[in-house]
């Protein structure tokens, strides 16, 4: 019993004396555990940063406005704000609430002897707005500043011929003076006041009706709460504190809604409210865009959530490889010792439940280090204010069942391990790893299907998401397997090879299931590398051939009405339409440009297989018809046809490319010269002009079919320059589209985190993999000294010795090498087209892998380990060095 005791307790204390053996045992354990964690790190500061730079878009958006309805008379207005302010205080975000008190009314003449009731002015209605500072703000063209009184628009002024000094009733109450007249305001140069007061107190000019939308007249709240007429009190909140993390957000909208609720929940409030709107009323309405950006962000958050938890459980995978390589390591390490124990009869049993025992402590030391480095290093790729996450994000049960996982799985490799030291029949070990191999193989060959399948992007399978662990796991085991046999068969070869050489190709050939692990390990690390690198490159080169597919330049105006105004430079107005292809046929988009400044003012990606100035030259090849035109897209469109405008024009297809700026995504498009058309057009009108009609009066009722066309306006100058301008030339714009802003849309930077964050922990698992491989090379030492004094009385030296081990090491790195950047290529091809971010450009992209890695990756494998096989016929003729080594 006591030897049993002190067997026990030397096995599970000796790991501990051996710095190489206990710094590898933790990091096996650290490394799923820093994976499990990674993911919630992750995925919480990739919320943070979404959440920011949603916000970024929409500086506004979580400004607050309580609006309530109800009779305006003074303390119930003081009740109401003192309400309303307490709640929206509460959250301590939102600025000092600015309260605006206004009214719908008229104004009336009131009677000479103050008897009869004011006559009402026609066409007086007029919102009456009292709020701090608009009074200040005016503009005065005449009145006086200290009369308390109603400050009127010149325009309404004029209409309804009212001086400053007039008097005035609102509705039925007393006369009031009218204090002066300010200039239009929106007419001319304004007070900035007015820039950040709410639209429904600034009057605004409609060409449609030829005046003001409303009138506003202005006035001291006082005046208006002695009039106890109906109106509206509204308190305007400015965000001052911005969330920056996305529960920062979640809990300012929780306590928005909490706001809305106190108006029914809170005695205080509801009282305030009932004594302002009256027993039954409307209740306040609070308006703030906190909710939509929410749930805008919420919808990209899910998106990343179950990539993310996929390439977690793939780095969970690699590192549960390396845990299993670092148990099979400490078997190697502690061979003899097994060696005796299995001879005295120690069943798989006892080895595991001691490496149970042995191996706790380092999995709970591996467990609480992966946690911290996850939270420690975990960042937003590419995110430059990135910053480390709080731990607190973590699972820590789901990091308690990985390091679990581990445990179980360390033991149990320790358990057949061991009893693999004396003997174990060939048949069984070369059944055993296509036993495990098989099921995946499997697994991938159905992914393989399910992802080459069409089917709605939004409902992709499991299987898909999960596809590029599984192929390369699926692949990198098959080449690392075959690579395996490959060697052991040619273990006894390579006599006629330098004493160097031969001493790696031994070594490499007689590799154990550790250094295959560690290998395969490597492989599919590398290969989520090329993997993700591949995406992020094609998503970039996807995002910016899209990106100058809507815009077309730097900037894209929306120009409303038809634009016969000058240009900035740089610039082109291109005319889209859309019509059919005949009268009655199918749809078709119609870019009509003008070739002079189109060429030089749009941006052209490679991806739409031309350029601008092809596209130009290819409008101008003369055809037996009205006009040129190029198809654009996938789409099939005939090569000759009639254009089905306000007449039917006909076209000759003379060139098609793959995409073109500005080509929608649904029906076909033809680009066609807009003089060309404009030409055709005309000569068609003189053509069906009546013999009894003067010819220029007939030319004058030309319509060119291009009048109903929508204008854009496309410029390679930036926003700010090209819609100053067009207004300064009376253009009437809307739309405005810039590159930047579509190039860096919240979705596009999501994939490319999503493929970010799997390279990172592929990175990780390498390093990791590569890391426990030199731990398990540096402890083979006892067996590669017997080697080198027996290698050394061959003739062989230091230097040579040195060049072997280096050489053996890159054999292996090669070999992992080859396995995982080929894979990797292989499945980044197949997967790409599904993950491809929206909008489908036309036709996609394709794949843009890192080929020049390749490259170097296929001769480091073809020079350390083909070469060695071609050279196997000629080694059987002459004494070699495999004879003398035989059985090390």
């Amino acid at each position: 019993m006591g030897r049993n005791v002190a067997t026990w307790w030397r096995w599970i204390v000796r790991p501990w004396r051996s710095a190489g053996l206990i710094t590898a045992l933790i990091a096996s354990f650290a490394l799923p555990a820093f994976m499990a964690a990674s993911a919630d790190v992750f995925l919480v500061g990739a919320s943070d940063s979404i959440t920011r730079q949603v916000l970024d878009d929409h500086p506004t958006g979580l400004d607050v406005t309580v609006t309530a309805t109800g009779r305006l008379e003074a303390t119930a207005v003081s009740a109401l704000d003192a309400a309303l302010r307490d709640q929206l205080g509460r959250g301590g975000r939102l600025g000092a609430p600015v309260r605006s008190v206004y009214a719908d009314l008229s104004l009336a003449v009131p009677s000479p002897d103050g008897e009869a009731p004011p006559e009402v002015i026609i066409g007086s209605a007029a919102r009456f707005v009292a709020r701090d500072g608009a009074i200040g703000a005016l503009e005065v063209v005449d009145g006086d500043r200290t009369v308390e009184g109603l400050w009127i628009s010149e325009r309404l002024s004029t209409r309804l011929d009212l001086a400053a000094g007039s008097l005035v009733a609102v509705g039925a109450g007393d006369s009031v003076p009218i204090s002066g007249v300010y200039a239009d305001l929106w007419d001319g140069a304004r007070d900035p006041y007015w820039e950040d007061v709410p639209a429904v107190f600034v009057p605004t000019f409609s060409t449609v009706f030829g005046g003001p939308l409303f009138e506003a007249i202005f006035v001291p709240e006082s005046l208006l709460l002695d009039l106890g007429v109906d109106g509206l009190v509204r308190l305007d909140s400015d965000l001052v504190d911005r969330p920056e993390t996305y529960d920062e957000l979640v809990g300012h909208a929780r306590r928005m809604r909490g706001v809305e609720r106190s108006f029914t929940q809170s005695a205080d409030v509801a009282g305030a409210i009932a004594s302002f709107s009256g027993a039954g009323g409307p209740v306040p309405v609070v308006a703030t865009d906190v909710d939509d950006l929410r749930f805008e962000i919420e919808a990209v958050i899910v998106d990343l959530e179950q990539p993310i938890a996929t390439a977690a459980i793939g780095g969970i995978v690699l590192g549960l490889i390396v845990t299993a390589a670092g148990a099979a390591f400490a078997v190697r390490k502690r061979e003899t010792e097994v060696r005796l124990l299995r001879a005295d009869g120690d069943a798989a049993w006892r080895f595991a439940s001691r490496a149970l025992l042995q191996f706790s402590a380092p999995a709970a030391v591996g467990g609480v280090l992966g946690v911290v480095a996850a939270s420690a290093v975990v960042l937003i790729p590419g995110q430059s204010g990135a910053r480390a996450v709080d731990g607190g994000a973590v699972d820590v049960g789901a990091i308690a069942v990985t390091v679990a996982v581990g445990l179980v799985l360390a033991a149990t490799i320790t358990a057949f391990a061991a009893t693999r030291v004396l003997h174990t029949r060939r048949a069984a070990v070369a059944t055993l790893r296509p036993a495990w191999l098989l099921p995946v193989v499997g697994v991938a060959a159905a992914a393989w299907v399910q992802v080459g399948s069409g089917g709605d992007a939004d409902e992709i399978d499991p299987l898909v998401i999960a596809f590029p662990l599984i192929g390369l796991i699926a692949g990198v085991g098959l080449v690392v397997l075959a690579v395996s046999r490959l060697m052991r068969r040619v273990h006894r070869t390579g006599g006629t090879l330098p004493p160097a050489l031969f001493l790696a190709w031994r070594r490499i050939t007689s590799a154990d299931s550790g250094a295959v692990l560690m290998s395969a390990a490597m492989g599919i690390a590398l290969g989520l590398i090329v993997f993700s690198t591949s995406l992020v490159d094609s998503l970039d080169t996807a995002t910016d051939a899209k990106a100058t597919t809507v815009v077309g330049g730097v900037t894209q105006v929306r120009v409303n009405r038809p634009f016969n105004g000058p240009t900035p430079e740089d610039s082109t107005v291109v005319l889209a339409q859309r019509t059919r292809l005949t009268v009655g046929g199918e749809p078709v988009n119609v870019l009509a440009i003008d070739p002079e400044t189109y060429a030089a003012a749009v941006s052209w990606h490679p991806a739409f297989g031309s350029s601008a100035a092809a596209l130009v030259d290819a409008l101008a090849t003369p055809v037996d018809a009205d006009v040129a035109a190029v198809a654009v897209g996938r789409f099939t469109v005939p090569a000759d046809g009639g254009l089905g405008t306000s007449s039917v024009m006909s076209y000759v297809v003379v060139d098609d490319i793959a995409a073109a700026p500005l080509t929608p995504r649904v029906f076909p498009t033809l680009v066609v010269d807009a003089d060309q058309v404009v030409d055709a057009a005309r000569r068609d009108h003189e053509a069906n002009r009546p013999a009894d009609v003067d010819a220029a009066d007939w030319a004058a009722g030309f319509r060119s079919p291009l009048a109903l066309s929508r204008p854009i306006l496309v410029s390679q100058l930036d926003a700010t320059t090209v819609t100053t301008f067009l207004t300064s030339n009376g253009a009437d714009i809307s739309e405005v589209l810039t590159l930047s802003d579509h190039t860096d849309l919240v979705g596009n930077r999501a994939a490319r985190w999503t493929f970010g964050y799997l390279g990172l922990l592929a990175a990780i698992a390498g390093l990791a993999a590569a890391g426990t491989l030199f731990f398990y090379l540096s402890e083979q030492r006892a067996k590669r000294q017997l080697s080198m004094v027996m290698a050394e009385r061959m003739g062989l030296r230091r230097g040579s010795a040195a060049v072997a081990a280096v050489v053996e090491v890159l054999g292996i790195v090669a070999v992992a090498f080859a396995a995982g950047t080929l894979t990797g290529v292989v499945l980044a091809s197949r997967i790409f087209d599904r993950f491809e971010p929206e909008p489908r450009l036309v036709p996609d992209t394709g794949l843009d892998p890192p080929w020049i890695l390749v490259v170097a990756v296929g001769a480091a494998a073809t020079v350390v380990v083909v070469s060695a096989a071609l050279v196997n016929d000629a080694v059987s003729r002459r004494r070699s060095y495999a004879e003398v080594l035989r059985g090390t």
